[in-house]
């Protein structure tokens, strides 16, 4: 394929594929996360009813029922993401053994579909759509904008990476639930900070100083990107961790976006290295496993302060 560009002459031109994935909603992030593994730069979520209801591309609808009493409800997600033409049949390999190596995610459930894609500016086109929103005490912008004249903490980022545009509503309801936080003068734990919204967050709020780390190598040098752009390099670590085995210091706060099955590896761990009249503010827990973080979180000396939900997600706060 070729593109002929202002002056005449022709440029040569990748062919690009979309990746489809349909999933149970409860792995879509898992997906999510494994698409951007691979290299996406950006991974578009719909609801399988609303894809078939709006017919909105047609090439969509074979992923539901025409009856829509018999839209499977265990599909109810579809991913889509943009790779080199070449690259699908590797891509959804390296997808598939990310997916394997989760416990109690039933690959069998996810289904893949290729489909072509039409030339326009991908991320030019996101962007478009994105705009700065304001969560609590926290206005994140993304880096090509200006904040809003109202805005009160402007956390700026680049997204372009894949990891968190803050816009999941994991991230809001963290965000709501610290809107009254006074983070001066406090040591703060970020685990799993992905694009570092939250410990960016907090470093600009006072906090003495924010350690951030994740498991993911990417998701670091975006963090440590992102922490740049807002000038607080000095009141950060950033490091790659596996939850908080790194953690050899008193905490006063940590934040966790994490998964359940993680939440509850991270109860067993925080207990003694956490100071007096200290907090653990976590989110992406699915409703149907808030009962077993609770329990996991009472079982290793905390207690639980408030918890916040927003459809099927839910974060709490615990004390120790």
């Amino acid at each position: 394929m070729t593109h002929s560009t202002e002056s005449g002459q022709s440029t040569n031109m990748i062919p690009q594929s979309i990746l489809l994935i349909t999933t149970p909603s409860q792995y879509s992030d898992f997906v999510s996360v494994a698409l951007f593994e691979q290299g996406a730069e950006g991974v578009e979520v719909k609801n399988a009813y609303q894809i078939f209801k709006n017919k909105i591309p047609e090439t969509y609808v074979d992923y539901v029922t025409a009856d829509n009493e018999t839209i499977d409800p265990h599909a109810s997600h579809t991913l889509s993401a943009i790779f080199p033409s070449d690259k699908v049949s590797e891509i959804i390999d390296g997808v598939k053994n990310y997916l394997s190596e989760i416990s109690d995610l039933d690959i069998e459930r996810v289904n893949f579909r290729t489909e072509c894609y039409s030339e326009i500016d991908w991320l030019k086109e996101w962007k478009k759509c994105y705009k700065p929103f304001t969560i609590g005490r926290t206005t994140v912008v993304p880096n090509w904008m200006k904040p809003p004249n109202n805005s009160k903490t402007p956390v700026f980022i680049e997204p372009g990476m894949a990891f968190g545009t803050g816009q999941h509503v994991t991230t809001k309801l963290l965000l709501k639930l610290l809107n009254k936080y006074k983070f001066r003068n406090k040591i703060v734990l970020d685990i799993g900070t992905g694009s570092g919204i939250l410990g960016i967050s907090a470093a600009l709020q006072g906090a003495k100083h924010v350690y951030m780390n994740d498991i993911d190598p990417v998701a670091v040098a975006l963090a440590t990107e992102n922490a740049k752009l807002n000038n607080v390099l000095d009141k950060v670590t950033i490091q790659h961790a596996d939850l908080a085995m790194n953690a050899n210091f008193p905490i006063d706060l940590v934040l966790a976006n994490l998964t359940a099955d993680l939440l509850i590896r991270l109860s067993q761990q925080l207990k003694p290295k956490m100071n007096l009249c200290s907090h653990v503010f976590c989110s992406g827990i699915l409703i149907d496993y808030k009962k077993e973080v609770i329990k996991s979180f009472y079982k290793n000396g905390f207690e639980l302060k408030k918890e916040l939900e927003d459809g099927e997600w839910c974060a709490m706060i615990f004390n120790s």
